[in-house]
Parts: C-alpha cells; structure tokens; sequence
C-alpha cells in the first residue's frame, strides 16, 4: 500500500466510523423524545457507551492520518497535491464533527419524566463530555 493509500484509508475508516455514530445518536433521536422510564435511561446509557468508545476508536483513526500527513509534507513523501486533498479529507472530518455535535446536543439536553432518573442522567450527560470512557 502507498504513503497516500494509508491516509486515504485511516479516513475512509474514520468516516465509517463517523456515519455509525451519527446513525446510531439519530435512531435513538427518533425513537425516544425523552427519557421517560428506566428503560429508556439504560438504552440512553449504553448509547453514550458506544459513543465514549467510537470517538477513541475515532482517535485512533485521525491522529496517525494527521502524523503521516505532516511526516508525508516534511519529508516529501507526499506530493503538494497529495497533501491538498489530505487537507481537504481534514477539513471533511471537522465538518461532520461539527455536524454531529446538534444531534449530540439533543441527546444530552433530553426531558427527563422520572425525577429520581434525573441526576442519574445528568451524571452520564457530563461523563459523556468530559471523561474518555464511561464510569456509569
């Protein structure tokens, strides 16, 4: 495999990757308004799970890409070309991020019915944004 066909399938994994997140926070959008029993709190829960391990799994995806591109740039193993659409493959992973970051947003700022689920979920919400793996 080439320098370039390395990155280009460090970002098409990272895109996959991307897509089943996105799908996967859209789904449980679309089937759940709010959480309304314990039931909904633990599919809520094991969401956040999927999506705590994905964005590592992301990680691993985008920061050897992003390495092999300075290191390809630096020592010319990349053509200017090659590193204009790496470039581009950058700025098309930010704005899916971006892109995804509403929907994350509704799934964290969901009505909760049952009070005693409500610090609970709260607790999950900043776990989900702050820590790298889930503690709930």
């Amino acid at each position: 495999m080439s320098y370039f066909g390395l990155i280009l399938l460090l970002f098409v994994l990272a895109l996959i990757n991307t897509a089943i997140a996105f799908s996967a926070i859209k789904n449980f959008l679309a089937s759940h308004t709010m959480i309304d029993s314990p039931r909904t709190f633990e599919t809520f829960k094991q969401l956040v799970r999927r999506q705590m391990i994905q964005a590592l799994v992301q990680v691993a995806f985008l920061l050897p890409m992003g390495f092999l591109g300075g290191y390809g740039i630096v020592t010319h193993r990349l053509t200017t070309k090659e590193f204009v659409v790496f470039l581009l493959f950058n700025g098309v992973v930010f704005l899916l991020a971006k892109m995804g970051k509403g929907n994350e947003e509704r799934a964290r700022s969901m009505k909760v019915i049952d009070p005693t689920l409500e610090d609970q979920y709260r607790a999950v919400c900043r776990s989900w944004v702050r820590k790298a793996l889930p503690d709930f």
